[in-house]
């Protein structure tokens, strides 16, 4: 299936499904994880791509200060829709596509990609937008399904026998991340589980860091 053809079913579900999202499970598990992990970096400015309804983002502004510059972008309207009354004036929200995201180079200190990167029909380029949006010294956390072989193997085969119909393109390995992320320029400082399905992917922007 054509690249923008997934995008189009991505985005046709998600916004069906924009005022439900903040009851699926896993990722709700990984948010304090995340929200822990963001407590050791002294950071300005961070953008969450493909954000969803803005659920992070809102317990980012529970969290902190008014004195961090966030920013949101998602594929789907109605998804930005619910997060702007979500996560409010304090965030910059945007409506874009991961393989041409509408923010400047080097703009933020932190990047976080959480429970997305399987819907990306071209998943270096991704990596490669996320790194563009980092400054020098900046973080990719990237948070993605953690299955064993059988289980991948089965979800897999169920996204391509219903034609990725929900956005869904393929789940993959940490090994095949961790690899990805390095060809993408990045460097992987770190990966652990975190909550019940779930890798913590913490990277930076330059592999000589």
């Amino acid at each position: 299936m054509k690249p923008e053809k997934i995008k189009q079913n991505s985005r046709r579900y998600f916004d069906r499904v924009a005022d439900k999202q903040h009851i699926i499970p896993e990722p709700n598990l990984c948010y304090d994880a995340v929200l822990e992990q963001l407590r050791s970096y002294d950071f300005k400015s961070l953008a969450d791509i493909s954000c969803g309804t803005g659920t992070m983002l809102s317990r980012i502004c529970e969290t902190y200060e008014n004195d961090k510059t966030l920013y949101g972008v998602d594929l789907s309207p109605r998804s930005i829709e619910a997060a702007e009354r979500k996560a409010g004036e304090r965030v910059h929200l945007k409506e874009g596509d991961i393989d041409d995201l509408p923010l400047d180079d080097g703009c933020v200190d932190i990047a976080l990609n959480m429970h997305s990167f399987h819907h990306y029909p071209d998943p270096l380029n991704a990596l490669k937008e996320l790194r563009r949006i980092l400054n020098d010294s900046g973080k990719l956390l990237l948070v993605e399904n953690d299955y064993s072989f059988l289980k991948r193997l089965k979800v897999n085969l169920r996204h391509m026998r219903k034609r990725h119909r929900q956005g869904d393109v393929k789940m993959y390995s940490a090994a095949q991340l961790e690899d990805m992320i390095r060809r993408s320029g990045m460097k992987v400082v770190e990966s652990k589980p975190i909550a019940e399905h779930s890798r913590l992917f913490i990277c930076a922007k330059n592999d000589n860091v």
